[in-house]
């Protein structure tokens, strides 16, 4: 039989779980633009967006989304030589749930795990009644003994399944009445207090300005300097993030502040054919040290009719670990655990407190008897990823219609984010329940350092009629550096790329009249997917895209129809995602720019160059 630790209950279908299978959005927006000055460069702008939609999500697990919304403002004051901008992004949960909590509360609420456990095991007289058509014959069988009829896959098989459907018979014997009853009750409660549902009323205020003193300092250089402050303000009532995590039931919101600023310099040289341009910004993170950003770039352009475009580049960057790699709690198949100290301490599973997943499955294979089989998961809590790219390219324009770009790139990641699979070795404490050792976790970490490079083409040819045929083609790779971890290997990176992609089009603006259109194939290699919640591989797929338009002059307005992957079939985009088919759209463009552009040079006599 298998051991309880590997034992997996009995799960229930998503169609059976979801309330319904809507995929709805709605959008809209408002903007009120006013310049109050002589100066027209000045103007004062408030934005208001707002969004609906109806969906099911699919990250670590599956979460339907339901009635959930989420609120945009954008205040704005902008000049000549600069901007000051603040905005403010809210959202509200609606009545969204974890479906994959749902399977596994419902499953609780009918037969906690301990018991169902235990009516798996072969004491159970109903295992016996269900097993013996089964056992009877193999027993009788000639030349039969007990070995070989402990070792018979067909009859290992009938015993797993004689001892699932005496355990799940709790869930079987109920009418479809009171199933539905139990999803019910489960969707309507809250995550981590024996429901489905969650919470989620969190916001991001940013605010950012930058001067540009090249009106008075061009004559030597131009010089661009800027800040920007955001606060991430969590609030999820202890359903995502970790907000009370003694159990005092004071949920209060989790704030992290960054602060950055940002110099940048440009000149031109030889009448403008060398353009230098160097930039550095400070960042800083409340949870995390300060990070440093230089960047320099070089273009060049050569040629009698400046034609030819050359370009270098070095950059380094950073990625500060999201919110959720900073703070959340969030049992389901295991424990994804945020990475900074002051959320992860007190679980002890940092700095040596845990085992790899793998190597305690072997050493529970064992029936727990070969303690050597264990290895020390040795992993430090999650600190900001730096990355240094240099990057080559090369454009040109020949014989006034043949245009070409060339370009490649090499990426050298330090400090990946990214998580592990874990398995704590002590007994530690979550809102006062007591989480006993060899529970399953997945802590956000630094993974190794790795490294990705590509290169790329695209070519364009004008045609007659304002038409032009156009191909790129894109190759990409990744690697693992060295690690002293061997533990870690690529597929923990998840960059869940395809190395080769193509794209074939021809199009047309306006080639008859108003009539326009674009043709499009675009072909992608397999992926090597990895994720928390599946690993496989995507299919290579192509796709055929069209679109007819036809723009009416007097009107400013181009109206347009067509459709995505015309000929099918339909592809999967990850694993463990839907189907993608078929899209058709119709749409309706209204050129206010064209038309306030025009009247207003009938107007004052202006002209447009």
């Amino acid at each position: 039989m298998i051991a309880a630790s590997q034992l997996r209950r009995t799960g229930l279908q998503e169609e059976r779980l979801l309330d319904n299978n809507k995929a709805q959005s709605i959008k809209g927006d408002i903007g009120i633009y006013f310049r109050p000055f002589k100066d027209k460069s000045y103007e004062f702008s408030y934005n208001y967006r707002i969004g609906y939609g109806n969906s099911v999500y699919q990250g670590s697990e599956r979460y339907a989304l339901r009635s959930f919304t989420q609120q945009f403002h954008k205040v704005e004051i902008k000049g000549k030589d600069f901007f000051i901008r603040s905005y403010l992004s809210q959202t509200h949960d609606g009545n969204s749930y974890n479906n994959t909590a749902l399977g596994a509360y419902v499953n609780e609420t009918v037969r906690p795990t301990s018991g169902w456990v235990g009516d798996t095991s072969r004491l159970n007289p109903g295992f016996y009644a269900a097993l013996l058509p089964q056992l009877l014959p193999a027993i009788l069988a000639p030349n039969s003994s007990v070995a070989s009829i402990l070792t018979n896959p067909q009859l290992y098989y009938a015993m797993t399944d004689s001892a699932r459907s005496v355990a799940d018979r709790p869930w079987n014997t109920l009418t479809p009445e009171e199933k539905q009853a139990k999803i019910e009750a489960v969707r309507n409660g809250l995550f981590q207090r024996g429901g489905a549902g969650f919470i989620d009323n969190s916001r991001l205020i940013h605010t950012e300005a930058m001067l540009d003193l090249s009106r008075w300092t061009g004559k030597w250089i131009d010089i661009q300097i800027g800040g920007n402050h955001r606060r991430y303000s969590l609030s999820t009532q202890g359903t995502i993030f970790n907000e009370d995590p003694d159990g005092t039931g004071v949920y209060k919101r989790i704030n992290i502040d960054e602060y950055g600023a940002f110099l940048q310099l440009q000149r031109k040289l030889f009448k403008e054919r060398l353009k230098i341009q160097a930039s550095i910004r400070w960042d800083k993170n409340q949870n995390f040290k300060s990070v440093f950003s230089p960047r320099v770039a070089l273009v060049g352009t050569f040629g009698k009719d400046r034609n030819h475009n050359v370009r270098v580049s070095y950059q380094t960057g950073f990625r500060n670990p999201d919110s959720q790699a900073q703070f959340i709690y969030f049992p389901t198949t295991s424990i994804l655990l945020g990475g900074t100290k002051a959320n992860a301490e007190r679980y002890g599973i940092y700095n040596g407190g845990a085992w790899t997943q793998a190597s305690y499955s072997a050493f529970v294979a064992s029936n727990r008897t070969d303690s050597s089989l264990l290895v020390d998961a040795n992993f430090g809590y999650v600190k900001p990823e730096q990355l240094q790219v240099v990057e080559l390219g090369y454009k040109t324009v020949l014989f006034k219609k043949l245009m070409i770009d060339i370009n490649g790139y090499f990426n050298i990641y330090k400090d990946f984010i990214g998580q592990r699979s874990v398995v704590n070795k002590d007994t530690t404490y979550h809102q006062g329940k007591v989480i006993t050792p060899g529970n399953s976790w997945r802590p956000y970490t630094n993974l190794s350092d790795a490294y990705s490079y590509g290169a790329g083409i695209g070519i364009g040819y004008a045609l007659p009629k304002n038409m032009m045929i156009r191909a790129s083609y894109n190759f990409m790779d990744f690697k693992l550096k060295s690690s002293k971890d061997e533990t870690i290997t690529i597929n923990d990176l998840g960059f869940n790329a395809s190395k080769h992609q193509l794209v074939v089009g021809i199009s047309g603006d306006r080639v008859w009249k108003g009539l326009g259109f674009a043709v499009d194939y675009r072909w992608q290699s397999a992926i090597a997917w990895s994720s928390d919640f599946a690993d496989g591989t995507v299919k290579a797929r192509g796709m055929l895209d069209a679109s007819l338009s036809y723009f009416v002059e007097k009107a400013y307005t181009t109206f347009k129809v067509g459709a995505t992957n015309i000929a099918g079939p339909d592809y999967r985009s990850n694993v463990g995602g839907p189907f993608i088919g078929r899209t058709f759209f119709v749409g309706i463009t209204f050129d206010q720019g064209k038309m306030w552009k025009e009247r207003h040079s009938e107007v004052t006599g202006a002209k447009e160059f």
